[in-house]
């Protein structure tokens, strides 16, 4: 990671790391927990939240310029006559804001959603032959460990299956316990 990089994820850090604790965040959690992604969970929403103010920072002028135009577009829009275009500008600023920022968490979630799926079917792929190679392997001498770290080196024949044996055995390490 770059120096720049690592001084905005502490940017973004400082000032949105306490909204991962929000139970609106709850269903992200558990997305993030299938995903994959490997940057903390509280790190991931505050660059979520960070990325989200920058699209609402420039959606909303924007949204606040075309806001005229686009109802002298529209036919029909007779709602406007007397409101001054001041008006017109601000709503349409805020409301082009609080979209655009809506939008990008929902779409931070879908992405969480969509790498988890993607998890899950790659797993689901790897995995009869990751079982039926263990199987072949505890017929032998080598404990859990070392038919673990057998499946995890072989990454291209069990792929995300191989990641998560890799990932079990990397926690095992830190605990002590398989």
């Amino acid at each position: 990671m770059t120096r720049a990089a690592s001084a905005l994820d502490q940017v973004a850090y400082a000032l949105f790391s306490r909204r991962a604790d929000a139970s609106r965040h709850d269903r992200n959690r558990e997305r993030y927990r299938g995903s994959g992604v490997e940057v903390p969970f509280d790190v991931f929403v505050a660059r979520l939240h960070a990325l989200a103010w920058v699209v609402a920072a420039l959606a909303a002028p924007t949204a606040a310029a075309l806001a005229p135009f686009a109802l002298a577009v529209l036919p029909g829009v007779t709602a406007t006559v007397g409101v001054p275009e001041a008006a017109v500008r601000t709503a349409a600023f805020g409301l082009g804001g609080l979209v655009a920022h809506r939008a990008t968490t929902m779409l931070g979630g879908r992405y969480l959603a969509w790498r988890a799926r993607a998890r899950r079917i790659a797993i689901g792929r790897t995995l009869p032959g990751a079982v039926r190679y263990l199987r072949a392997l505890s017929t032998g001498t080598d404990d859990r460990r070392t038919m673990l770290a057998k499946v995890a080196e072989n990454d291209d024949a069990y792929g995300a299956t191989a990641d998560a044996a890799g990932a079990v055995l990397a926690k095992a390490e830190l605990t002590g316990s398989l």
